[in-house]
């Protein structure tokens, strides 16, 4: 009888939770710039906790400019775009956009903690410095065009170096002798570049690099990603 009791008031409890906290989620949706509806489970720094699932999902609106920080360190990214239909959400380094220059180099995320991880979609763009001129070879794009004199990067002797980004995996045997990889950056649009490097070489203008940058990455979030936890996808998933 007592048994009986104690599952009759956890049965009714529970519907009760799961009622008030799906109303709770659900009455709020905020705006910030481009993004309309900022709902659960992210929620608007300022907005009541119940809004959001976490500290991990909140948003900063900063002049009509949404952002993301994603490690202790409280660097923020500018949020693009949110997709609930397929739990996306696209980031962009703010100095990529703010500084529209070629001296800058990307820090790349190596890690991605709970509750994201990085989406499949994603691509390199891997920026290089040269000390001889790469010729024939498709996937280096010269990009020391696209800096003036104050951003070229310079030799001992005096003379420059020749600066390149590559699209995508970039293997040992793939890198040419005299160059140096510097950094990588992370987009999900590089369907462009990869068409003309198939059809005009590596005649890419600096134009269309800076739109695959500036586009953005993206990131997965699931509601419950214990599993990712589990299968090592996500790291700290201690984090709240």
């Amino acid at each position: 009888m007592a048994m009986s009791l104690v599952i009759t008031v956890v049965m009714f409890l529970l519907p009760t939770t799961t009622t008030y906290h799906a109303k709770a989620s659900s009455a709020c949706s905020s705006s910030c710039g481009k993004l309309n509806n900022i709902s659960y489970p992210f929620r608007v720094h300022g907005d009541p906790k119940s809004c959001g699932k976490s500290e991990s999902y909140e948003i900063y609106c900063d002049n009509s400019v949404a952002k993301l920080s994603l490690d202790s360190a409280a660097k923020y990214y500018y949020v693009e775009e949110i997709n609930y239909d397929n739990s996306t959400i696209r980031l962009v380094d703010p100095l990529l956009v703010d500084q529209q220059n070629y001296s800058y180099l990307p820090i790349l995320l190596n890690t991605i903690s709970y509750p994201y991880r990085m989406a499949e979609t994603n691509d390199k763009i891997i920026y290089l410095s040269c000390n001889e001129s790469v010729n024939n070879d498709r996937g280096y794009v010269n990009t020391t065009a696209c800096m003036d004199s104050t951003d070229k990067q310079y030799r001992e002797s005096g003379e420059y170096l020749y600066n390149y980004v590559y699209i995508g995996d970039l293997s040992a045997k793939e890198l040419r002798l005299g160059c140096t990889a510097n950094s990588v950056a992370l987009t999900s649009e590089t369907m462009v570049l990869r068409e003309r490097l198939l059809s005009e070489g590596n005649n890419i203008s600096c134009a269309d690099i800076s739109a695959s940058l500036t586009y953005g990455f993206l990131l997965r979030w699931r509601k419950d990603a214990s599993s990712w936890c589990l299968s090592g996808l996500a790291i700290n998933c201690g984090k709240k």
